[in-house]
């Protein structure tokens, strides 16, 4: 069970990663084009 749960929180944590730099990568690119 340990193991599971781990996997999960793993899984978990690369997708609020992947989130998290989607939309800063979103936000810099915004930044950028208004700075342009």
């Amino acid at each position: 069970m340990g193991w599971a749960l781990r996997v999960m929180m793993n899984n978990f944590g690369g997708e609020i990663a992947v989130a998290l730099l989607a939309t800063i990568a979103a936000a810099s690119r915004r930044v950028a084009w208004k700075t342009w």
